[in-house]
């Protein structure tokens, strides 16, 4: 049975599997939410992944990290970042420890685009009904679900870099 319910009272496991089923439904949600956010600022998927990565880690990012971070090569994240930079919504400087490399950074004016776009949607409605105490429990368990989701993808992520490393590392026939 699927997600793992041992050493759970048993009126817990009826709760367990049902949110089970919700996650990969808000999962795919996330997913369709940030392809129309993208769209409607006339951003591809992996232009709005390259801005909201380079805002989520509030530093400068080589062209290298970037690559890494998202999963493309190096010449499509050097067309994204020149698409990126000719709307004003990234900045490359030269790298201050290596003159031969160029280090990215968020513009002003992409995090306040980004922040209009994903803060559009009125949740007033969401808790309509429920007493102050129920609300609360809501808050705390979608903070959970959002903390679990992002750590699923930072599992992920390093999970598939070591993958990408190995077979970089094994001998070749």
């Amino acid at each position: 049975m699927f997600p793992p319910t041992w050493g759970l009272d048993p009126d817990q496991v009826d709760r367990v599997v049902a949110l089970g089923t919700l996650l990969p439904r808000w999962e795919l949600t996330a997913l369709y939410r940030l392809r129309v956010v993208a769209a409607r600022l006339d951003l591809t998927l992996n232009e709005l992944l390259v801005v909201a990565e380079l805002l989520v880690r509030d530093r400068t990012l080589s062209g290298a990290e970037i690559a890494g971070i998202v999963g493309l090569g190096a010449p499509a994240v050097t067309a994204i970042l020149a698409r990126l930079e000719e709307r004003d919504l990234v900045h490359r400087d030269p790298d201050p420890h290596d003159a031969r490399r160029q280090v990215v950074a968020a513009s002003p004016e992409a995090r306040t685009m980004l922040h209009r776009a994903l803060h559009d949607h009125d949740t007033r409605h969401l808790l309509d009904g429920l007493s102050a105490e129920a609300a609360d429990g809501v808050l705390v368990a979608v903070g959970r679900a959002a903390d679990h989701g992002l750590r699923r993808v930072q599992r992920d992520r390093w999970a598939d870099e070591r993958i990408r490393r190995s077979r970089l590392d094994a001998p070749r026939a």
